[in-house]
């Protein structure tokens, strides 16, 4: 009998229990309800949750087979929809109370809260003064980030530009090392053969162009005691070289100008000291045309041979036409070229 009670007593309990959660799981949904789709609704649910709840309890309601695990999840199903819900209604309550008596604390609330976009748009509105102040800072902000920011990709651009120049800087000075390193070999192996045309001079005169621009070259860097060693020989053994074969190929020219004259009724030579005057005799020669054809021809090798005059004239009878080409440097002096400017290597 005694357990019979007791059961019955927690049986009691329980039903109240079931009761509670329904009704607090009523109130929840109908507040977010209320607050989410209509108040109608809201009213709706909080007193059909309501009635479900005491008439189950009562045990007027045999349909509805309470058990713990329901009541459980329909109570917590309703604390996770309804308690936000009415956090946004206390906020929405409280915002509308602040805009009502108070914009300045309005306006702080919204931006406490987070919602920027809101905030601007009601500033905008209830206070445009502000809001066009607000506008300008943040224009400034963002002129003044932005002129960082350009400030910043200049110093980089200008970090990259130097790193390129130093790169380049010691790519340059890897293959001019390199190049000074074999220029005495290649000097000692050059096959240079007694010219038999206009051209194989042309090719001669690349190659002493070649020799003097590393020896030129050379004054850009810092070189060590060994690269300096082997620059002064380069340039002694150079210079040795034009000595020796300049006049012989002023000569070669005038022999080659001669048989090229031949057809013309010409000739050619290559006369005093030196061999640095360059004499040529044809009957065309009576046509400033053929004169001027010529001159503009040759001058550039003639330049880099040194040769200091070219003269013209139709036969041995008649007077010349004489053109000085330069003061040309002695044969001996390495002479770095631009185009037909000479420049003395050092």
């Amino acid at each position: 009998m005694a357990g019979q009670t007791t059961a019955t007593s927690r049986a009691r309990k329980f039903k109240i229990g079931e009761m509670l959660a329904w009704v607090v799981s009523g109130v929840l949904l109908s507040r977010f309800a209320f607050i989410s789709l209509a108040p109608w609704v809201g009213v709706a649910i909080g007193i059909s949750f309501g009635a479900l709840g005491v008439l189950g309890a009562l045990g007027r309601l045999q349909f509805i087979a309470f058990r713990r695990w329901r009541t459980a999840g329909l109570f917590w199903l309703a604390l996770i929809i309804g308690v936000p819900s009415t956090q946004d209604f206390a906020t929405r309550t409280e915002l509308a109370d602040l805009k009502a008596t108070s914009t300045s604390a309005y306006l702080q609330r919204l931006k406490e809260l987070g919602q920027e976009g809101r905030w601007l748009s009601e500033l905008q509105s209830l206070d445009p003064q502000a809001y066009r102040s607000e506008m300008g800072r943040r224009q400034l902000e963002k002129s003044a980030a932005e002129t960082k920011r350009q400030a910043a990709q200049v110093a980089v651009d200008r970090w990259g530009r130097q790193t390129a120049i130093q790169e380049l800087a010691k790519a340059d000075y890897a293959d001019f090392s390199e190049r000074l390193r074999d220029a005495p070999q290649r000097l000692e192996d050059a096959q240079l053969k007694p010219p038999q045309s206009v051209r194989d001079i042309d090719q001669l005169l690349r190659v002493i162009d070649d020799f003097a621009e590393v020896i030129a070259e050379a004054e850009e860097f810092d070189l060590t005691d060994e690269q300096r060693a082997i620059r002064s020989d380069l340039k002694s053994r150079l210079a040795s070289l034009q000595k020796d074969k300049f006049p012989a190929w002023r000569d070669a020219l005038a022999s080659i100008m001669k048989k090229d004259l031949w057809e013309h009724d010409g000739t050619a030579s290559a006369t005093g000291p030196g061999n640095r005057t360059l004499e040529l005799t044809a009957p065309k020669y009576v046509l400033n045309a053929s004169i001027q054809d010529d001159y503009r021809l040759y001058r550039r090798t003639l330049l880099k041979l040194r040769f200091t005059s070219m003269s013209f004239r139709p036969s041995a009878e008649d007077g010349e036409t004489a053109y000085r080409l330069s003061t040309a440097p002695a044969d001996d002096k390495v002479i770095y070229w631009e185009d037909t400017i000479p420049n003395e290597v050092q």
